[in-house]
């Protein structure tokens, strides 16, 4: 049977079988991997033990007939660690979700897993901070790992111009599906499938459009809103716990 060698992380683990766990990883070379890791559920599980969430593995993965096999696993970097702040757990496990949404099995993104290496490791260098500015500071990460995901994978969309006349945006705008961009409101035509975004997501919009990078402290719920109902209608499928880190934000 051959085998692979390859590093990656757990985006979300669930029961196979008796005694079997089957995995779902993100990996530097091969992308997306459903494995079976035999005997993972029991106590004394030595893969169970390596195979840890918001941490770097060593994999070495033998080709399966249905799915693939852990054939070992060495724990390398664990980001986040006890004591946990709850909300930067249910943070980061939001960027393992967002991961899993948007790939597909075996289409190999080296970009996608850099990404997540890189915000892990900022979430594990960050001081705790007090809730207003945590909550600020999370809501632009998310914003910011959001959109980079969706430029990685092709799903991103034009936020500088209007769709239609193709001036730089001005007042207030409507998103819309069918060109994958903002359109100025009296661009908008009957026949345009379109998102009649809040006045202060038109405001964030705009004034990001005309002025670049925003402080964290002006990013709007509601803007995250509409990018998770964005990545959610891509996908076809939630996102769990972004409803869970709302409450939260």
């Amino acid at each position: 049977m051959s085998t692979y060698l390859t590093h990656g992380f757990v985006l979300k683990r669930r029961p196979w079988r008796e005694g079997d766990r089957l995995y779902t990883v993100y990996t530097q070379h091969h992308g997306k991997l459903d494995l079976i890791a035999a005997g993972s559920q029991r106590a004394n599980s030595k893969l169970a033990s390596h195979l840890l969430p918001f941490a770097s593995v060593e994999m070495m993965i033998a080709h399966g007939r249905t799915f693939d096999r852990l054939a070992s696993a060495n724990l390398e970097t664990i980001y986040l660690k006890p004591p946990y702040h709850l909300p930067t757990v249910i943070l980061a496990s939001s960027f393992l979700e967002i991961i899993d949404n948007a790939t597909k099995e075996g289409q190999a993104e080296a970009r996608l897993f850099q990404l997540l290496l890189d915000y892990l490791r900022q979430l594990s260098s960050e001081p705790i901070i007090d809730n207003s500015a945590w909550r600020n500071q999370a809501r632009y990460q998310l914003m910011q790992f959001i959109m980079k995901v969706l430029n990685i994978t092709g799903l991103d969309f034009h936020i500088h111009k209007c769709e239609v006349c193709q001036d730089n945006l001005r007042a207030e705008v409507n998103f819309s599906w069918l060109r994958h961009g903002f359109i100025h409101k009296d661009c908008t035509t009957g026949a345009e499938n379109i998102v009649a975004l809040p006045v202060e997501v038109s405001a964030w919009v705009n004034k990001s459009a005309s002025s670049g990078p925003t402080e964290p402290a002006e990013l709007p719920l509601s803007f995250l809103g509409f990018l998770t109902d964005y990545l959610a209608g891509h996908t076809g499928r939630d996102l769990s716990t972004l409803k869970v880190l709302k409450s939260v934000l």
